[in-house]
């Protein structure tokens, strides 16, 4: 399945901590078979935002932080002057990040049905909206029949 980085990682991070009580055990399989499909390209993310941080760091990056633990004793100009840092900083990972996050990566998952998300759902009543929608989108999405291609005739 071909998936944007976005979602990869955003499933990976609901899935990872989730509980499966509710769950059949063949069901539990298929959840753990899905994150070892996801695994690799959420590491894989994780390392690249670490790298990206760390090579558009300011050169005088060691110095914001130490201002920024003492932020408290800072004058209003300080205070403003490393918040600026700090947030141009953050503007240009992001920039970076923007497009490298909307990249689709092939994963070895496949959807595990709707009895086994409805499963899964039980046993996570805290998740949000939000969380349910990327898991029920991916996880529950119907295979392909072959030959079709979306195409109206």
């Amino acid at each position: 399945m071909k998936l944007p980085i976005s979602n990869v990682v955003a499933l990976y991070n609901i899935l990872n901590p989730a509980k499966l009580t509710a769950m059949s055990t063949g069901d539990k399989f298929k959840v753990i078979r899905v994150l070892r499909g996801l695994r690799p390209v959420a590491r894989e993310w994780d390392e690249f935002v670490g790298d990206t941080k760390k090579r558009l760091a300011p050169e005088n990056v060691a110095e914001l932080r130490k201002l920024q633990k003492d932020i408290g004793a800072l004058s209003e100009a300080e205070r403003a002057r490393v918040q600026e840092a700090f947030g141009e900083w953050q503007r240009h990972v992001d920039e970076c990040l923007s497009s490298a996050v909307l990249e689709e990566r092939e994963v070895a998952v496949e959807p595990i049905g709707e009895s086994a998300v409805s499963a899964l759902l039980e046993s996570n009543p805290g998740w949000d909206v939000s969380e349910i929608d990327i898991v029920d989108e991916i996880l529950n999405a119907p295979e392909p029949v072959d030959g079709e291609n979306g195409a109206e005739s």
